[in-house]
């Protein structure tokens, strides 16, 4: 077996290494280009295990794992300080092991957040999942255990680089609008279409059961209505019914987005037919707007129709906008979860046209629109310059890092 394994040692370690580098690299990523979907997630695991008094910290906590995950997978996959980071790994992978271990058993939430929303895993797979990558970072630490060679010039330098790269993403996110969303409310969807449910759409279908205990023997039976055999009160005593789904209908991308008046009237429809330009306002609990940010808008409001989202008090905060700010719009309410996912930002803006999202925009990286005469025009280029900037940045930070792993490869 030993004389078997000698001669693929090498490729199996650095198979390893580079199936353990991807996880986290893929992973980090999809988490730090949605750091906003990862602090929603670790609120609910802060709840599941009684720390509800750190879910203040959630963002910190997100944009700290989502860092952490890349940066592990950059050192994995240039070889850095290998014992450090296979020790490192170890620990890692140990702790989400324990975790995953508990909420496969316990079930306290329904889906591990593992991968952000890009893919979606059951608690089982998550676990399963873990405890191969469990296998394979033990396997590294004992390839890696004696493993002391000098910290180097050259892998500071890859090192500050990673560590750099590891922040900027999920940064970029916090402080500005991600470029990938992967939530059915990107740029380019009709909000229209994904929330609508076409005529003669099928429905959900179902069967209603009838659950009977036998009166002689106790046992409970399940019938189907068309089962008459229940029917006999002398052997058979009611217990319940309960409605059991048999086919599944047509399901609209957007489930829910039912933005209310103060009323408690359903508005959507009435905003998503308009035609034109509307803003969408985000600000969540009517806190996160300054003077500044009204200033910002008070240049660009007279281009749209402005709406402000919020969940706060709508009455309360017309008040608030029209003294203290001199801003006057309407103002109405969508749950919470939904804004959140409508915009990945406490703050910001979604411009859409004709129910056609255009552009969205945290107030760091507010539209700067130079007149009305082609909104559209104006904002799909900002949306265009700023995806080239980020991913410029990311190349350029990427092709330094696997140039720093090739050479590596070479000189071992």
């Amino acid at each position: 077996m030993i004389k078997f394994y000698k001669p693929y040692k090498f490729y199996i370690i650095s198979f390893s290494r580079l199936l353990l580098s991807m996880l986290f690299i893929f992973s980090g990523y999809v988490k730090s280009v949605d750091y906003m979907g990862t602090s929603i997630k670790i609120e609910e695991y802060l709840y599941a295990f009684g720390l509800d008094f750190l879910t203040n910290y959630a963002d910190y906590f997100s944009i700290l794992l989502c860092a952490s995950e890349f940066l592990l997978g950059v050192m994995l996959l240039t070889k850095i300080r290998p014992k450090f980071t296979s020790i490192i790994t170890l620990i890692y992978i140990s702790f989400f092991l324990l975790i995953t271990a508990y909420i496969f058993i316990a079930d306290p939430v329904s889906d591990c957040g593992c991968f952000g929303d890009a893919i979606k895993l059951s608690n089982r797979a998550t676990f399963l999942k873990n405890v191969i990558f469990f296998i394979i970072a033990f396997y590294l630490y004992l390839d890696n255990k004696n493993n002391n060679t000098e910290f180097e010039k050259s892998e500071k330098t890859a090192l500050n680089l990673a560590v750099l790269l590891s922040l900027f993403i999920p940064l970029y996110s916090y402080f500005f609008v991600t470029n990938f969303d992967f939530l059915p409310y990107h740029i380019g969807v009709s909000l229209r279409e994904a929330t609508s449910i076409p005529e003669n759409a099928p429905t959900d279908k179902y069967e209603t059961k009838l659950i009977y205990k036998n009166i002689k023997t106790g046992e409970n039976k399940t019938f189907l209505i068309s089962d008459t055999t229940w029917q006999n009160n002398e052997l058979w005593c009611f217990v319940e019914s309960k409605q059991e789904l048999i086919s599944k209908g047509f399901t609209p991308e957007i489930k829910s987005f039912d933005i209310t008046d103060k009323y408690g009237n359903i508005v959507t429809d009435s905003l998503l037919n308009k035609h034109g330009y509307t803003l969408f306002i985000i600000d969540n609990n009517m806190k996160q707007l300054s003077k500044k940010n009204y200033q910002q808008l008070n240049k660009i409001d007279n281009l749209f129709d402005c709406v402000i989202l919020t969940t706060a008090d709508i009455s309360t905060s017309k008040m608030l906008v029209e003294n203290k700010y001199d801003f006057n719009t309407d103002i109405y309410n969508l749950d919470e979860t939904t804004l959140k996912s409508f915009l990945r930002s406490d703050k910001g803006v979604v411009l859409i046209k004709d129910g056609v999202i255009l552009g969205k925009r945290n107030f760091n990286d507010i539209f700067n629109l130079e007149n009305g005469d082609d909104i559209e025009k104006e904002v799909i280029k900002e949306n265009r310059i700023r995806k080239t900037i980020y991913y410029t940045v990311l190349l350029i930070w990427l092709f330094y890092i696997f140039l720093y792993a090739s050479k590596k490869e070479e000189d071992e």
